[in-house]
């Protein structure tokens, strides 16, 4: 078989060269293409154009509605240059409080002008709400946290499958700095928040749920107040031999504390080494919410251990109003304000942190205020 002549050998060699060249151009040509194309997606996902048609934005979780007070706080401090208040827990937060009527009456006693907003997100216990906490602190670094918990939130069996679902979603994870490629993306590509809500198109009942949740957001007021306009609520003492509330019963039974709830609580409070004041108080609960616990002293003993693991903590417990201030019809349900109960409530919760202001020394602070370890 004959030799292949040096020239031959050159030709091939060059060949090989040109071809290995025009792959590596074509890789680094793409990227750049795929990097321009996701530039100029995100400055359109800023536009006008985009929100006018996509009115909905998403960052992959179940939870809508966390996710349109996630993007309602993005707009506030877009809004107001910050965020000074965070208020924060489940949904009796949402319906409960109003954040205009509470800064103006807090205004009103101090003197002090505060950027608030109401963080209520439904159907959360303190484990999810711990890592909320942690995200609003570390993203928007307001000066005071005030976290609304109450005696569900240690029941170690409330609420499990919900915290599991929430705190799995890909974009909650990578905040949580478990990194994904997916989280990465959304975290960081505009335009997938505003795919997003369409993910489950095919889905027989979207169309239903999108209204719904583009309904929710036109009821929520810019400081992430979702007022509640049931009325009708009549005080009536839980049935134990009603199937719906014995499941309520038996959650509540032999009430104990748990150590791993009482860890996301610190969770919480820790987050004082960054400057940021965490204040604890409570909702002020229908006294037949607290008969499925039992006896008075199941109550008495919480709040006597809720205080000290707070103080211990170097942080401040606040007792909630005294309920009987709340006329009934001001009440949705047993753990639930209406819009006619909020602003006396949001008044007199500025009253009560007011007060602590001056009795405790733990004043509201704003976010300039804050000083950084």
């Amino acid at each position: 078989m004959p030799e292949l002549s040096n020239d031959t050998n050159v030709h091939a060699q060059f060949a090989r060269n040109k071809k290995s060249h025009s792959f590596l151009s074509s890789v680094i040509w793409g990227f750049l293409a795929f990097a321009v194309l996701l530039a100029a997606l995100a400055g359109l996902a800023r536009t006008d154009f985009i929100t006018a048609f996509f009115p909905l934005r998403s960052v992959g979780s179940y939870h809508s509605q966390f996710e349109l007070k996630w993007f309602d706080l993005q707009n506030y401090v877009t809004e107001h240059g910050g965020v000074d208040v965070v208020i924060l827990g489940n949904s009796t937060v949402n319906t409960g409080i109003d954040p205009v009527i509470f800064q103006s009456r807090y205004r009103e006693l101090s003197g002090k002008d505060l950027r608030v907003f109401n963080f209520g997100v439904e159907g959360l216990t303190i484990e999810p709400l711990s890592e909320i906490a942690k995200l609003i602190d570390a993203t928007y670094h307001p000066g005071t946290i005030i976290l609304f918990t109450e005696m569900r939130d240690y029941i170690a069996s409330n609420g499990v499958e919900v915290s599991q679902q929430f705190l799995g979603n890909s974009w909650m994870r990578y905040q949580m700095a478990d990194f994904s490629v997916q989280g990465f993306l959304i975290d960081h590509v505009t335009l997938l928040e505003y795919l997003l809500p369409f993910r489950n198109w095919s889905n027989p009942t979207f169309t239903d749920t999108y209204r719904l949740t583009l309904y929710r957001q036109g009821n929520l007021s810019p400081e992430g107040y979702e007022p509640e306009k049931y009325i009708g609520f009549g005080g009536h003492i839980p049935d134990p031999t009603n199937p719906e509330e014995i499941i309520k019963y038996k959650q509540a039974a032999n009430y104990s504390i748990d150590p791993g709830r009482i860890r996301d609580l610190l969770d919480v409070i820790s987050l004082q080494q960054n400057g940021t004041r965490v204040l604890i108080t409570e909702i002020p609960l229908y006294p037949t919410y607290f008969v499925y616990f039992g006896s008075s002293a199941v109550r008495e003993q919480y709040l006597a251990a809720i205080d000290s693991t707070v103080s211990n903590a170097g942080s401040t417990f606040i007792p909630s109003i005294d309920e009987e201030l709340i006329p009934i019809y001001g009440r949705a349900d047993d753990h639930h304000l209406n819009f006619q109960g909020v602003p006396i409530y949001s008044k007199l919760l500025a009253d009560r942190f007011f007060a602590a202001c001056e009795l405790q020394s733990t004043c509201l602070i704003s976010a300039s205020e804050v000083n950084q370890p």
